[in-house]
């Protein structure tokens, strides 16, 4: 089985999994992003910084979990524009999330200006001083970043969700001229209407998660119709965070579909015969244990095979 880590990330980087993260947090559902037009990009997201004059660098890397190029468009003149779109999965509760969201985006925002600078000095386009000093011309822009974080953990989400709930409480007047930063975070146990998540499987995905600390719930939902045919990355995440163990057969990874509701049956069934069994087995050990008792001059071995006999019989 997939380690929760591998399991969210080869979920999120399925287009239409992402694609449905975005439409269904930021959009209420409506398809503002396309899955059609998303393509993977370079997760490392790089600082490098040279000071000459003190023969001295410095690098800062850091590793995406997913990262897409998105092509959207505007909604007033129908033109298109990139945008920068990344999901962050996280199976624990982090601190400093605001803190390294922010870096994410900042890096970024840094690495695309880079670009634009090598661009314009190579094809020498870069004319008055402040081009130079900056590396872009006036009419460069850079395409907006969006992270998006998905926490799949099973305790509640008790970090800072926003830069100014994890800085120093120094009031006013100072923390009015400090910008904040938001954290785009996706709970499940949180989410107290899962309408736009409906008919997808990340719904799915999210909907199993947020049931899975009641049994009954977890088993009552799973076992609807809209679970009859869940994708097996989607299984593999709900495995991962809820100790499902729903198994997955060869012919079901042939077709890419799962049918939970008949393997949480199975699982039902099985559990119900090995408790038979382990009740079983315990009632014959007390049977040839008091068979030891009445004829003290039986082994136990004996007294086991007399035992099964006699509850094959009553049985």
């Amino acid at each position: 089985m997939p380690t929760k880590d591998t399991a969210s990330k080869q979920f999120m980087r399925d287009n239409i999994n992402f694609a449905q993260a975005f439409n269904s947090y930021f959009f209420g559902g409506d398809p503002v992003i396309n899955p059609d037009t998303l393509t993977e990009v370079d997760v490392v997201e790089l600082l490098n910084i040279n000071n000459s004059a003190a023969s001295k660098s410095f690098s800062l890397e850091k590793v995406r979990d997913v990262l897409k190029k998105s092509v959207v468009k505007k909604e007033n003149d129908g033109s298109c524009f990139f945008a920068m779109l990344g999901v962050e999965n996280q199976s624990d509760v982090n601190y400093a999330m605001p803190v390294r969201s922010m870096l994410y985006d900042a890096l970024n925002y840094y690495n695309q200006t880079v670009a634009i600078a090598k661009s314009r000095q190579n094809s020498k386009a870069l004319r008055s001083g402040s081009e130079f000093l900056s590396g872009l011309k006036a009419t460069d822009m850079l395409a907006p970043v969006v992270t998006l974080v998905v926490y799949w953990g099973e305790k509640p989400w008790s970090a800072p969700r926003t830069l100014k709930e994890l800085l120093m409480p120094v009031g006013e007047p100072i923390m009015s001229i400090v910008e904040d930063y938001k954290l785009n975070l996706i709970v499940p146990r949180e989410i107290q209407s899962l309408d736009a998540y409906k008919g997808n499987e990340l719904g799915k995905a999210l909907r199993a998660i947020a049931a899975s600390s009641d049994k009954n719930a977890f088993r009552t939902l799973v076992s609807g119709r809209e679970f009859s045919k869940v994708g097996i990355s989607t299984v593999e995440v709900i495995n991962a965070f809820t100790n499902a163990n729903i198994r997955i057969s060869e012919k079901e990874k042939e077709e890419g579909k799962v049918n939970m509701c008949k393997a949480i049956e199975e699982l039902q069934n099985e559990a119900r015969a090995e408790g038979k069994a382990e009740g079983e087995a315990e009632l014959t050990e007390r049977l040839a244990r008091n068979l030891q008792r009445e004829d003290g001059k039986l082994s136990f071995a004996d007294a086991m095979e007399r035992a099964k006999r006699l509850l094959s019989i009553a049985l």
